[in-house]
């Protein structure tokens, strides 16, 4: 399960999971990047020439992708990027994200299940800006040292401010 950063909610029904991330209300359509396949959810906003993820991972579970939307809409007393994902299978999700095991150590030696429980299991999270699965214990210190989306840049955007793959 991914600790969600400050501002990033979502809630569900049997057919669609809703995802909203706070922005500052001088945000526009321009200003944002939003990134969606069948398994995978990214959102950047653009801040002094600079692309921040403001969440970033793997889906608990598929998405119809041809039918993902979002748009930037009046949350509450401020503004917010609303994402919106159809299930590919209905049903309950009990988290959001899960923890990425493509390209660690323990995949290419066959031990994928290690991370996978990991990441099942309250004692590790999975940082939802870069996708690292982190000892819960260990969160405030890797999101504010030791996260690769600290220091991550986006320069390729389209025009429209969205991209689907």
């Amino acid at each position: 399960m991914a600790e969600l950063p400050e501002g990033v909610s979502w809630t569900q029904d049997e057919d669609s999971v809703e995802v909203t991330v706070l922005v500052p209300d001088e945000t526009t359509r321009a200003m944002i990047m939003v990134k969606t396949t069948a398994d995978e959810l990214k959102v950047l906003v653009r801040k002094s020439e600079r692309w921040t993820p403001m969440v970033t991972g793997k889906l608990a579970h598929k998405v119809e992708r041809e039918s993902c939307c979002w748009s930037v809409d009046k949350v509450g007393a401020g503004k917010g990027i609303v994402i919106q994902l159809e299930k590919k299978k209905t049903g309950s999700w009990d988290f959001l994200l899960r923890a990425d095991v493509a390209g660690s150590i323990l995949e290419e030696l066959g031990r994928e299940q290690v991370i996978v429980d990991a990441g099942a299991d309250a004692a590790s999270l999975v940082c939802a800006l870069c996708g690292a699965l982190v000892k819960a214990s260990r969160m405030q210190a890797h999101s504010s040292l030791w996260c690769s989306a600290l220091a991550h840049t986006a320069t390729a955007r389209d025009g429209s401010g969205s991209e689907n793959d």
